[in-house]
């Protein structure tokens, strides 16, 4: 049997965890030659989601579940869980409230026996507002074309990946990871699924606008360096018209407005030009400095787990 492990992030979804438990074991049922390895990833969950989780474990050895000791978001707390991926494939993140249909493995699987390294999920279509969709659209087209690596549009983490990738993930050492960035670095060699993107059936989602906002940015600092790049050329922009203005001021005053200027004030405009020539050059510098070590050293995780639970089989 061969067997496909799935990072399942979850926090305060007691409603949820068991039927996306019984969609992940009926799916399977239809592959034959396919098992699964579900790793629960909790995120500190408060209500009942925990022990539902264990009274799973009780009865199926394929499930286990990794309880963080506080909140980390999901990117940290789903890519901490893939240390324990065990299968010949891995799908990084499958969120326990179904809106990344768990219908879509088998499809993904026949995509993967193809031979590609990742089989990715597009979301083709979204159910939900129509504000909230355009808004999506022209953050994966903006993230899309800064980034300094292909990132496909619309492709969250419901992917496939081979074994020997998720080796290459968990070996990064970077401190808020970007998982569908990380992967797009590694490989080109990929396969596309396309697929709806579909609403809640049971509870309500946990990413408020700060949480969306936070996954937002980074999505970008991590992905490209040419928020610091455009600051360098615009620096270097200010740099070039601080020293003609210094200039123009010393011509004027030595020429056509010698009498008309209060002494004093030619001075200060040189001053301030010369100034803001240093600052400008300055920032550019350090900008391309801190674009490199941005690069070099992102941090070490910050996920912290209280238990790791398997069955005892």
């Amino acid at each position: 049997m061969k067997i496909i492990s799935i990072i399942a992030p979850c926090y305060n979804e007691e409603l949820n965890i068991k039927p996306f438990y019984d969609e992940i074991v009926r799916v399977f049922l239809s592959l034959p030659d396919y098992d699964f390895q579900l790793i629960f990833a909790d995120d500190c969950s408060t209500d009942s989601t925990v022990q539902i989780v264990k009274n799973i474990i009780s009865n199926d050895s394929r499930v286990e579940i990794v309880i963080n000791h506080r909140n980390f978001g999901v990117y940290r707390n789903s890519f901490n869980a893939l240390r324990y991926a065990k299968g010949i494939a891995t799908i990084p993140m499958l969120p326990v409230d179904m809106q990344d249909p768990p219908s879509l493995i088998p499809k993904m699987l026949s995509e993967f026996e193809k031979g590609y390294s990742v089989v990715a999920g597009v979301k083709f279509e979204r159910d939900e507002n129509f504000l909230m969709k355009k808004v999506r659209h022209a953050y994966y087209r903006i993230v899309g074309k800064l980034a300094n690596f292909y990132l496909p549009e619309n492709v969250g983490e419901f992917q496939v990946i081979d074994s020997d990738l998720v080796k290459r993930l968990v070996s990064i050492d970077d401190y808020y990871p970007y998982t569908r960035g990380m992967i797009a670095s590694l490989s080109s060699d990929r396969g596309y699924v396309n697929y709806e993107w579909q609403t809640r059936k049971y509870g309500k989602s946990k990413h408020n606008l700060p949480k969306l906002i936070d996954q937002a940015i980074n999505g970008v600092i991590s992905t490209s360096n040419a928020p610091l790049r455009a600051i360098s050329i615009l620096s270097g922009i200010s740099a070039v018209f601080g020293m003609f203005f210094g200039l123009l001021q010393v011509v004027a005053f030595f020429t056509f407005s010698s009498k008309t200027i209060a002494p004093g004030v030619s001075t200060i405009i040189i001053l301030i030009s010369i100034l803001t020539l240093y600052i400008s050059i300055a920032i550019g510098v350090i900008g391309e400095y801190v674009a490199a070590i941005h690069a070099q050293v992102r941090g070490s995780s910050r996920v912290f787990e209280r238990e790791h639970i398997i069955s005892d089989e």
